[in-house]
Order: structure tokens, then C-alpha cells, then sequence
């Protein structure tokens, strides 16, 4: 199948960036892992497939991301598990139309913005909003529930972390750690509420080794001490009690 396609090579981020767009389109397979290719468009377009033949004999050309949107090596991994799936018995490219239905990441987060929150403050709402719109939905927006992992959590918050952000920065989405450290506590409480509304069966953030958050930590000086000490005696020697 796909015999006009011969062109072989060991594929890298290297040798696919350096792939030249033709008058017609054309698949550079790789010389290593038999089904893994990468389709280049007129316009320069590279797209990463994986080709297999299911149990049932039908021939099967899945597309597996545009490269820059993952790498060489990513693409490598994910086309050997549909090839290693599909000689299971499995059809990868039959999976992947179905999970087009699928919720995705940014519709997950409009539905915990409208059902999700009620117990929390509008100014926490506000900066959610724009955590969401600004660090979460640019990089993990369109991947399906089922496709998240801890390694996308994880390269956000790395991202975040950095200062890498996707629009133009505000007081909330400047970046550094602790912006990365509160939208990772936000995405848990995202996916705690759809675990509990039976969307997803786990929590990608759980185990994550986070950035510390660095919350402020402030101790009295030696005169508040002093009037709060006074504060205490007063209210005792009246018969209040000071813990309430």
C-alpha cells in the first residue's frame, strides 16, 4: 500500500525541518520504524502520519499532529503505539474518529466556569478566567480529555514557569512560578470536577512535583506583639474569652 511514497530516512527534527515543500505533496517514511512518516504540503505544511493494515485487512493512513506542534520523537512514540495497537487487533484511526466527540480541555473548562464555582469569590473567578484563557486553553485547549497526560501538565507548567504565555501579559499571566504553581492548582480542581461528574478517571496533576507556590508568610513586629498582647490581657481580665 502507498507504494508511490519510497522516499525513506531516519527521521529527526533536523532532516524533517529540512524536507522542501514540491508542486505536489509528498510522505518522507522512516528508514527505522516501518510506518512512520511525515507528509510535507506545497505550503510547507509537515504533518507526521502512521500507517498500518488492521486485522480486517483495511489500510489505515492516520494523521498524528503537524510537526512544532510535537516533535519528531513524540510523533515516533505515538505512531509506534497505533501500529503496535492496530497488530493487536485495535484500529487507532476507527478510535480517533469517535474521540472527535469527545470534550475537550477548553470545553471542560467553560463547564467548570459555569457549574463548577459557585462556592468561589468573583475576584477568584476573574483571575481563574484569566488563567485559563491566557496559560491553559492556548496550550492544552483542543486535546481531547482522554489524550492528557501528566507530560502536558507538566510542559505547561514548565512553560508558565518561564514566562512563556500566549498573549499579552497582565498582572495575572506575566509567567514565573508562582503563576505556574496556581494555574496547576487550578487545572486540579478542574479535573476533581470531572472526575466527579464522571468525565475522566483520573487526575493528570496528581503526583505532578509542583513549584512551590511561595505564598507570603508574615510575622508580627515587636510592637503589634505588644498590642495584641494587651488586646489578649484586656479581654481576659473583662471575662471574654480570647479565642473567639
Amino acid at each position: 500500500m502507498f507504494a508511490d511514497h519510497m522516499v525513506t530516512k531516519r527521521l529527526s527534527k533536523r532532516v524533517v525541518e529540512a524536507l522542501e515543500p514540491r508542486e505536489k505533496r509528498y510522505v518522507v517514511w522512516d528508514s527505522d520504524l516501518k510506518g512512520f512518516g511525515v507528509r510535507v504540503s506545497p505550503q510547507g505544511r509537515r504533518t507526521y502520519l502512521a500507517r498500518f493494515r488492521t486485522h480486517g485487512g483495511a489500510d489505515r493512513l492516520m494523521a498524528l499532529a503537524a510537526h512544532g506542534v510535537i516533535t519528531a520523537e513524540e510523533a515516533r512514540e505515538r505512531a509506534r503505539l497505533a501500529i503496535a495497537e492496530a497488530a493487536r487487533g485495535g484500529d487507532p484511526q476507527a478510535d480517533k474518529m469517535e474521540r472527535r466527540g469527545e470534550m475537550t480541555m477548553g470545553d471542560l473548562c467553560e463547564l467548570y466556569m459555569a457549574e463548577g464555582t459557585a462556592l468561589k469569590k468573583v475576584s477568584t473567578l476573574r483571575i481563574d478566567r484569566i488563567r485559563i484563557d491566557r496559560h491553559i486553553k492556548p496550550r492544552v485547549g483542543r486535546m481531547k480529555l482522554s489524550d492528557i497526560t501528566r507530560a502536558d501538565i507538566q510542559r505547561l507548567m514548565i512553560d508558565v514557569g518561564n514566562g512563556k504565555i500566549r498573549a499579552e501579559a497582565t498582572p495575572h499571566t506575566r509567567g514565573g512560578k508562582h503563576a505556574a504553581a496556581r494555574t496547576v492548582g487550578l487545572l486540579g480542581g478542574i479535573f476533581t470536577f470531572a472526575i466527579e461528574r464522571g468525565l475522566m478517571t483520573d487526575n493528570p496533576v496528581r503526583g505532578l512535583k509542583r513549584y512551590k507556590d511561595n505564598r507570603r508568610e508574615r510575622f508580627l513586629s515587636a510592637a503589634e506583639m505588644a498590642r495584641l498582647g494587651d488586646v489578649l490581657a484586656r479581654l481576659e481580665r473583662d471575662g471574654g474569652d480570647p479565642r473567639h
